[in-house]
């Protein structure tokens, strides 16, 4: 595999966990319940969570920021490795947006989760 190919493989996994989070949230807000093992904690039992509709109805404006912003940042630097123009300064940059975005996609699930769930 070329430097191209890992890259566009990152590209895709990106828009993969932003369509995987979107995904979840709006599952979340129609069932009710929580869903997607990767969006809670694994040592929440949604049986016992003390308010899954509070925790959705916080959690879901920030899984749909962090979801559409993996999509978004994956289809763009997708797009111009794909067309080999994505300098090493874009890469850069996208590379701090997302390590932000999983920062606070982390944080605030965890606020979530000790705030209504625990």
């Amino acid at each position: 595999m070329t430097g191209k190919d890992m890259n566009l493989l990152f590209d895709i996994i990106e828009i993969l966990a932003g369509g995987y989070i979107l995904y979840n949230a709006f599952k979340m807000k129609k069932s009710g319940e929580l869903e997607g093992t990767g969006l809670v904690g694994r040592n929440i039992n949604p049986f016992t969570a003390r308010d899954v509709k509070g925790f959705i109805n916080f959690m879901f404006p920030f899984y749909m920021v962090c979801g559409w912003i993996f999509v978004i940042c994956g289809v763009f630097i997708g797009f111009m490795d794909f067309q080999g123009t994505a300098t090493q300064e874009m890469q850069r940059i996208v590379t701090a947006i997302m390590l932000i975005n999983c920062i606070f996609f982390a944080v605030v699930t965890k606020r979530g989760q000790d705030k209504y769930l625990v």
